[in-house]
């Protein structure tokens, strides 16, 4: 284990609080605000994404209830698949 002297402690520790003297509250703010501005847009992105799939995957099952339902109700009549109804 190292022993760190108290005069390269006490020189970091005035370093640091330079830097932190020269940082600007307003810029802070703003930096803060577009951390949180970006993280719920990251966020809204990814929930749309699982909202998409699950909308994608309910549309193709009731698309395909209802082609079944069709080709059902067809059959049920007697007619041919494919045919429609009204004038030929």
């Amino acid at each position: 284990m190292s022993v760190v002297s108290l005069g390269v402690v006490n020189a970091r520790a005035v370093s640091l609080r330079a830097s932190v003297r020269s940082v600007s509250p307003g810029r802070l703010l703003l930096t803060v605000v577009a951390g949180a501005l970006f993280a719920l847009g990251w966020l809204a992105g990814k929930v749309s994404l699982a909202v998409s799939v699950v909308v994608r995957g309910l549309w193709f099952a009731v698309s395909w209830c209802a082609a079944a339902v069709a080709v059902g109700w067809s059959q049920a009549r007697g007619r041919p698949e494919g045919a429609v109804d009204g004038p030929a």
